[in-house]
């Protein structure tokens, strides 16, 4: 799989499983058990490869009282809570793609003293349950660019 090339590039594949640890080997994401299949990494701060910080956004009130609303719940403990409906932390993390002991994941590190990223129900799970919010300003970007890269055609 190529990387993307924006802007010119109008479409993309942007996926991840992002870890903030070393990815256990029994990971229920990052890896596959089919030998003629690969998982994909794509860095949302940084579509070309590297490393990058991502921006995360996150919605203030608490997700709905439900199993995975709980547990997503839990993973987002640490998140400060603003009074507006969604809080965005520029540059909390900085990203890169992985591909260690078998696992291709998004490896996040804190950048300073920032909120804690907590794995859950396990370390198996990674991320998981904060992946679609931990980059979101990033793929905001990533739909802006795409949007703006079809309309010029």
């Amino acid at each position: 799989m190529r990387a993307c090339r924006l802007p010119r590039q109008i479409g993309c594949v942007v996926a991840f499983s992002g870890f903030n640890a070393p990815v256990p080997p029994n990971s229920l994401f990052g890896r596959t058990t089919d030998p003629n299949l690969e998982v994909l990494c794509t860095n949302p701060a940084r579509l070309r490869g590297g490393s990058g910080a991502v921006t995360s956004i996150y919605p203030t009130k608490p997700f709905a009282d439900s199993v995975i609303g709980g547990a997503a719940n839990a993973a987002v403990s640490g998140l400060p809570r603003p009074k507006t409906p969604w809080a965005e932390f520029p540059n909390p993390y900085s990203a890169r793609c992985s591909n260690a002991d078998g696992a291709s994941v998004l490896q996040l590190t804190p950048r300073g003293n920032v909120f804690d990223l907590v794995a859950v129900p396990d370390a198996t799970w990674g991320l998981h349950l904060a992946d679609a919010n931990i980059a979101l300003g990033n793929l905001v970007g990533v739909v802006r660019r795409q949007i703006a890269a079809y309309s010029s055609r």
